[in-house]
This record gives C-alpha cells, sequence and structure tokens, in this order.
C-alpha cells in the first residue's frame, strides 16, 4: 500500500506518521501493525501487510509507539480510514493527517 498524507490545506505533509492496525486487533503491538513516515512529498509505502482488515490512521506527529496504545488512537478513530486487503492487490489512498493538538 501506498499513498500520500495531506495537511487540512490539502498540501502534502511531510513527516506525518502513518499507521496500518488491523481491525479485530485487542493488542496493537501484534506482529500484522505497520508504520511508516510520509517523505518530503508527502508519500509513505507500508510494506508487508497481512491480508486482514485494517485501520489506517495518519498523524501529523505522534509520541513514540503511542499508536501502540488503543486510548491514543480512539481520539482519532473519525479520521482512519478502513481497507480490507487482498493478497496480489496493490493499494493507493489518500489520507488527511489528524493533528495531535487539536485533539
Amino acid at each position: 500500500m501506498d499513498g500520500v498524507v495531506l495537511d487540512s490545506s490539502e498540501q502534502p505533509l511531510p513527516g506525518a506518521v502513518v499507521i496500518a492496525l488491523p481491525q479485530s486487533a485487542r493488542n496493537y503491538s501484534g506482529d500484522l501493525s505497520r508504520t511508516a513516515t510520509a517523505d518530503q512529498y508527502g508519500h509513505f509505502v507500508l510494506h508487508g501487510l497481512a491480508n486482514v482488515a485494517y485501520c489506517i490512521y495518519a498523524l501529523e506527529a505522534a509520541p513514540d509507539d503511542a499508536y501502540y496504545d488503543p486510548d491514543f488512537l480512539t481520539d482519532y478513530a473519525s479520521s482512519a480510514v478502513g481497507i480490507s486487503i487482498s493478497s496480489g492487490s496493490h493499494y493507493e489512498v489518500k489520507l488527511h493527517a489528524a493533528s495531535i493538538d487539536s485533539q
């Protein structure tokens, strides 16, 4: 999966944190979770996603490993994108970053 992270002005957001967590996971620190950081153009790539349904989050910034805390991510659930991964498929997404300051 790859895509671009945009800010509230629809501009690419370098350095945004992208988090993919299985929708059914009770413990977010499992082997199926993935993270990426957007490059200078707001582009990101998530490698190694399993054939499960994920919630994809984009945050302007995140404290180290805070995304493994379900309570932390609850505040951003409305901005998450749900997607079911199928083997052999390629996914491109456009994400809008949530600001941790606005929560």
